[in-house]
């Protein structure tokens, strides 16, 4: 097989004005082009993926990759690093709370009773129901467990309901876990409860405005489990 006798031949072919057009071997070229093209479309959509950007509730998408990452496992991915945990927290409550790190063992979340409840009472304030909706969607991200302390002043309170303020800061720490429970679908396992009544003060209770600052609950996410001892005393200095 000649393979330049060939094109000599198809050459003389089109020298001596043949029957075959130019648009032929043109509409051959363009062919050629479009199923090459075709080609690396249906490769690439072949190869299609998901890609989330960094953040809460931030997503974007590109072409590479493959598979698919779901919505709840982006919401739900887990941050081991206590410090990551912290700016995470810093990020999503912003200022309607103090955030706290603990010698590298766990983040403290303060939520003052103004932000929280009514005085002398335990039910969650609607301003209140998207705070803990912040604090659910931070949790969800970690491993860890979290303890909810109730904090009072030293004002006495004798209701039916609280004869005195040890059942009021256990009863508040309870209403926030029992939102975040049963509102919110965090698992039950998860927490455990203290309450302090007012004897861990932040401030003297000897004015209005530190009373104020005392009245409080603290949200502990940590690696410490109760019973584990230790450590577990440096969330409550």
């Amino acid at each position: 097989f000649d393979q330049h006798s060939v094109f000599d031949r198809r050459s003389r072919h089109f020298d001596r004005g043949g029957n075959t057009h130019w648009s032929v071997a043109w509409s051959d070229l363009m062919m050629t082009m479009f199923i090459l093209f075709a080609v690396m479309y249906i490769y690439k959509l072949a190869n299609r993926d998901w890609d989330f950007g960094k953040g809460p509730g931030t997503t974007s998408f590109f072409d590479e990759g493959s598979g698919v990452v779901m919505e709840q496992q982006v919401r739900e991915t887990v941050r081991e690093s206590i410090p990551e945990i912290y700016n995470l927290t810093k990020r999503t409550i912003e200022d309607v709370g103090e955030v706290e790190l603990i010698k590298d063992k766990a983040v403290r979340i303060t939520l003052t009773d103004e932000l929280l409840f009514e005085t002398g009472k335990a039910d969650l304030k609607p301003g209140a129901l998207g705070v803990l909706a912040d604090v659910a969607s931070v949790i969800r991200q970690t491993p860890y467990v979290v303890n909810v302390v109730g904090h009072t002043d030293d004002l006495p309170i004798r209701t039916e309901q609280f004869p005195t303020n040890w059942e009021l800061s256990a009863v508040r720490a309870s209403v926030v876990v029992r939102y975040m429970v049963e509102r919110l679908g965090i698992p039950g396992e998860r927490f455990f409860i203290s309450a302090h009544s007012y004897h861990q003060p932040l401030r003297p209770n000897t004015n209005q405005e530190n009373r104020a600052i005392n009245r409080r609950v603290e949200i502990n996410i940590t690696r410490d489990r109760p019973g584990d001892g230790g450590d577990r005393a440096d969330l409550e200095e």
